[in-house]
């Protein structure tokens, strides 16, 4: 489940700077994978009753999957093969740096499409083929803006924010930091009933930077190795398929990593992102018309 996410990314970056939040991979269908959905919505599906709300992880000797991978890119490798599979994917993202949860649906359509829905406190998103919706209570009550590729960057400044979220939950992304760095094998664990291999993954600065300069179109700086670069350390726990059961990163390590203000001064940011429903039924639909407007009416023109 990585090119529709690389393609969401890429459209929110490019809205953002020019005025794939993002999705899953490939286009074979997984049968019987993972947990289900009970239901789909017309719109995004709903998560605030997941069942990964604040999952906790526990030794287990029950049997693990296949073995440990070794390298950076082997562990890479296999995870992009297991979820290129699958035809969707919930997210959750919880950090000290911030109180609201992160909630993601995305879906997979094959050919690298598919779509995108993002809740995090009042402010919602959805991403449908090559327009971006955003509901910001703040701004514009409950109306939706409309982002498209003709939209000012006085409206795609509002995406901003998102991109960095895109690619710290991004499966593909972090796949390939995750290539350039060491791993270690920290054995077997349950992850909210889940049976998982937990691996620590370090990957030096100038790698993280340029992942993430790559999706913030530069804005994150030069991506060579520098004076003072202090490593990033992942702790990913997969599943018996490969799939991504939870990744915990500090996101002030990352900060430091691509010259950003610290996402928390009150010490480590470690943000906790579980992946649960895997091709699980997902429905993600544009709001109704009569509830959308375009960006850059609402918010006038930014050039």
């Amino acid at each position: 489940m990585r090119a529709p996410v690389r393609r969401s990314l890429a459209l929110v970056t490019a809205l953002a700077l020019s005025a794939g939040l993002t999705s899953c991979g490939s286009e074979k269908e997984q049968s019987g994978s993972g947990q289900t959905s009970s239901s789909s919505a017309p719109t995004s599906s709903t998560a605030a009753a997941s069942s990964s709300a604040a999952p906790t992880s526990a030794t287990s000797s029950a049997p693990a999957g296949p073995a440990a991978a070794k390298t950076g890119a082997e562990l890479a490798s296999r995870v992009r093969a297991a979820t290129d599979k699958e035809k969707s994917v919930h997210v959750e993202m919880r950090s000290a740096a911030d109180p609201d949860v992160i909630r993601m649906d995305m879906t997979n359509k094959g050919k690298g499409e598919g779509d995108t829905s993002l809740t995090a406190g009042s402010t919602q998103l959805r991403s449908v083929g090559d327009t971006v919706y955003v509901q910001e209570p703040d701004l514009a009550g409950r109306t939706w803006l409309r982002i498209d590729d003709d939209s000012d960057s006085a409206a795609g400044v509002l995406l901003l924010p998102l991109v960095m979220v895109g690619v710290v939950t991004d499966v593909d992304s972090q796949a390939e930091i995750w290539s350039k760095g060491t791993v270690a094998s920290k054995g077997t664990e349950s992850v909210a009933g889940v049976q998982t291999t937990h691996y620590t993954v370090t990957v030096a600065g100038e790698h993280v930077r340029a992942a993430f300069k790559g999706a913030t179109g530069g804005q994150a700086g030069a991506s060579a190795a520098k004076p003072g670069d202090k490593p990033v350390t992942y702790d990913v726990w997969l599943d018996q398929r490969n799939r991504p059961a939870r990744v915990k990163v500090d996101l002030n390590a990352i900060d430091a990593a691509t010259g950003k203000k610290p996402s928390s001064s009150a010490g480590p940011a470690v943000a906790t992102i579980d992946y649960t429903r895997w091709s699980a039924p997902v429905t993600i639909a544009a709001p109704p018309a009569n509830q959308v407007k375009d960006a850059d009416a609402v918010l006038g023109a930014g050039k």
